[in-house]
């Protein structure tokens, strides 16, 4: 007589007071992690075959409307203590992969970070609205006779909508080996010499970067004047890993005024955000890649990974005319990963 399997399920308990999910965590050393929306945060902690859950209603949610069987001010009370003191934790810690109903793990396999969606576009967005999604300049070149090879800029909101670089696809017409390349770019400050401010540039011999990252200096002891100042983040890293780029500067972004307050130096280069005197070169996604004829079926750019795009980068399509001059396009798609899609 054979053995019966018995399968592994995963039981999920919702506890419903905020301390009472914290003595669980304390109690078996369990690690916590959170799911985020405009609502709530969803607490979460796996102990063994154990799913514990709470949820932490957020305050401007609540404001304008009442939850049956939900205290307002406790969930104020909570959501404070979470902040302050768990929220930073809960995110940095990986997701455990959780069970189906049946007993085996649950897996998905996607490069897009947890609450992104995929985004297919052929255009940017509008940077005169830093809210809205869509609207900029299209990803296409157009070149005609005479025209030069002209660069097209395509620029992302992402201040307040994460964004990943993910794959893309590209058709042309009437090309004779011309090429295309597609480059991230980091924007470029507003500077002037001045003496006696707060600012400087780096040293970076043999880097791109040299001379022309903008560091914090001693008060009074700089040599430029940073006159419009354009922040390009450069966010640690989505694992654990320590992010190698050292970044010199905080501020925090003001979903009213749609503009970033309170720029602070971070000297020893532990912020989120560099400046630069000029534009510079990040990241090259495809280099002179050749096209031939015409072809208007979509070629893709597969790729496994995500990059995450910081505020202040934007993408760059660069053509290049070969041989006689002749007229001749490129329509390119992108695939990206973005945390609001409307």
């Amino acid at each position: 007589m054979g053995r019966r399997r018995t399968e592994a399920r995963q039981i999920t308990r919702r506890i419903a007071v905020y301390s009472d999910f914290k003595d669980k965590i304390v109690d078996k050393d369990l690690a916590m992690q959170v799911e985020e929306t405009d609502k709530f945060y969803l607490l979460k902690a796996i102990d063994g075959r154990r799913l514990w859950v709470h949820q932490v209603w957020k305050s401007t949610y609540l404001s304008s409307r009442t939850v049956v069987g939900v205290d307002p001010v406790q969930e104020a009370l909570d959501q404070t203590d979470f902040e302050a003191n768990h929220k930073t934790a809960a995110e940095e810690d990986p997701p455990t992969n959780e069970m189906t109903r049946d007993g085996k793990l649950y897996t998905q396999a996607t490069p897009a970070p947890i609450g992104a969606t995929t985004y297919f576009t052929s255009v940017g967005d509008d940077p005169a609205n830093p809210s809205v999604v869509g609207g900029g300049q299209q990803t296409m070149i157009d070149h005609q006779v005479g025209g030069g090879d002209v660069v097209v800029d395509v620029r992302f909101n992402m201040a307040a909508n994460k964004t990943y670089l993910h794959s893309g696809y590209l058709t042309w017409a009437s090309s004779v080996q011309d090429t295309v390349s597609l480059h991230v770019v980091a924007s470029g400050s507003t500077t002037a010499a001045l003496a006696g401010t707060n600012y400087t540039t780096l040293s970076f011999p043999g880097h791109p970067w040299d001379g022309k990252l903008i560091t914090p200096a001693a008060p009074g002891a700089g040599d430029i004047d940073v006159i419009t100042p354009v922040l390009v983040g450069f966010y640690q890293s989505e694992t654990k890993a320590n992010n190698p780029v050292p970044r010199y500067w905080n501020a925090t972004w003001n979903p009213v005024t749609q503009v970033y307050d309170g720029l602070v130096a971070a000297p020893a280069g532990d912020g989120e955000f560099n400046m630069f005197t000029t534009e510079m070169l990040l990241l090259c996604f495809a280099r002179e890649i050749i096209l031939e004829g015409t072809n208007y079926s979509p070629w893709m750019f597969n790729s496994s990974n995500s990059q995450r795009l910081g505020d202040g980068m934007f993408i760059r399509l660069t053509p290049r005319t070969t041989g006689v001059d002749h007229a001749w396009r490129c329509m390119s798609t992108l695939v990206l990963h973005r945390e609001k899609t409307l």
